[in-house]
């Protein structure tokens, strides 16, 4: 049976080459899918309802979104994008990712690996048929020879315009003073914090503030004592490219860049400094020279499991001697990742839970227009809201998905995966919204 699946992108860089890879195994399948930012596929559920929604997370504040989305998809499954795996208290990470009543909603929840999954069914065994180990597709696009096979031209473009560069990945997610009360605020109206919790909660964000703050200062002294070396910056998703231009020096060696995820530039990188960042795994499966800095201000939040992948630095002549000293390094694979993801050399996670998804029972679901009067205006309050969020914070819809989404990147993309497994098809893709594509595989 042909089901649509809805696959909504929030963060671009971060999100979309891995959901086009569980499109790609679903395409193969036979079903027609839905990609693009979260307002154009909305707009198409309504017209075209009783689907798959295949989302990022069931946190806790989702409760309302996911009922809605009920209300119009016969299904709504999850893959976390935020890798609960690298929190060393997985209880804390999960405490707010997932919930009941946001699990009673779902469908599926497809884990990364042993650790997650084990907790989670121990946690809620009633639902525990719920939770599928099928591995993350994010480390899908790592894979010996499959990743040099789809990156190639974005990691020939970076090394042919900088050449050699040392990568730092920032993971602070709080770079402004403004930034500190928007999400202490933040967290009181998700009923993350009661109002008693508030102060210390922007004690909390402040002190990582503060480390940001003096990892910039150390970044900018390595710019002047390296002055031959390039400093390519990768903010976080919630970091913002203006804040971080504010701050870094103008010696010519500093680029502070979002443009294209972030695995074609680790590949080209000669080494790469991170903080506790989730990118440091990507790194060590690609064998690459990692430098971890954990310095007090610089760790002032939970400590995870990322933070021990790499060199470890504690202050700033210790980042030197992994700048200058390269016997410090060691390339081989860090033995916690088969603890908490599931990787194999020959399955892909994608195809896991592409199939998943298909085994999924679906049946027509009908939209009176009454009710499609209603979400339009839910739409239009969203679009109010999500406005005055981002007048608040400062965030813009470029920030999340620069340039936007273009139908030759996916064309492109899905051609490579096709001849990268030997599977030919020929699909059509249709523009059906700003940033929203309609894709499906052609009849014989």
């Amino acid at each position: 049976m042909i089901r649509q699946v809805y696959i909504p992108i929030e963060v671009k860089n971060r999100e979309l080459k891995s959901r086009l890879l569980v499109l790609y195994f679903l395409l193969k399948k036979g079903h027609k899918c839905i990609i693009g930012d979260k307002a154009g596929v909305y707009r198409y559920m309504i017209n075209n309802p009783g689907g798959i929604y295949y989302d990022k997370s069931i946190s806790k504040n989702k409760i309302a979104f996911i009922k809605k989305i009920k209300k119009i998809a016969r299904h709504f499954v999850c893959s976390d994008e935020e890798l609960g795996i690298t929190y060393n208290n997985i209880e804390s990470f999960f405490k707010f990712r997932v919930c009941l009543p946001t699990l009673t909603e779902t469908t599926s929840f497809y884990c990364c690996g042993d650790r997650d999954y084990n907790y989670l069914i121990g946690k809620y065994s009633k639902q525990k048929n719920k939770f599928k180990l099928t591995g993350s597709a994010q480390f899908d696009m790592i894979k010996p020879g499959f990743c040099e096979f789809v990156y190639s031209d974005e990691i020939n473009k970076i090394k042919l315009k900088y050449g050699e560069f040392v990568l730092i990945n920032s993971s602070f997610g709080i770079i402004s003073e403004e930034s500190v009360r928007y999400n202490t605020n933040l967290a009181l109206k998700l009923k993350r914090i009661s109002k008693e919790q508030y102060n210390e909660k922007f004690d909390e964000l402040y002190e990582r503030y503060k480390g940001f703050i003096s990892f910039v200062d150390l970044v900018n002294k390595l710019s002047k004592d390296f002055p031959r070396l390039k400093f390519i910056i990768r903010p976080h998703p919630k970091e913002y490219l203006k804040d971080w231009s504010k701050l870094v020096n103008n010696n010519g060696n500093i680029f502070v860049i979002k443009e294209n995820d972030v695995i074609p530039w680790i590949y080209a990188s000669q080494v790469m400094i991170h903080t506790g960042c989730t990118t440091a795994i990507y790194a060590n499966l690609l064998k690459k020279k990692i430098i971890s800095y954990s310095s007090k201000l610089a760790n002032s939040r939970n400590s995870n499991l990322a933070q021990s992948f790499g060199f470890q630095a504690k202050n700033y002549s210790d980042i030197k001697k992994g700048l200058t000293d390269l016997h410090v390094h060691n390339n081989e694979l860090n033995p916690s990742i088969l603890k908490v993801l599931k990787i194999s050399d020959l399955e892909f996670c994608s195809d896991s839970i592409a199939e998943e998804i298909s085994n999924l029972k679906t049946n027509i679901t009908k939209v009176s227009f009454y009710m499609k009067i209603y979400y339009k205006y839910l739409i239009f309050l969203n679009f109010i809201s999500r406005k005055k969020i981002r007048y608040i914070s400062g965030e813009s819809l470029n920030d999340k998905i620069p340039d936007g989404i273009h139908i030759d990147e996916i064309t492109s993309f899905l051609n490579n995966a096709s001849a990268f497994f030997s599977n030919e098809f020929k699909f059509t893709i249709k523009s059906i919204d700003k940033n929203t594509f309609k894709i499906c595989k052609q009849s014989r």
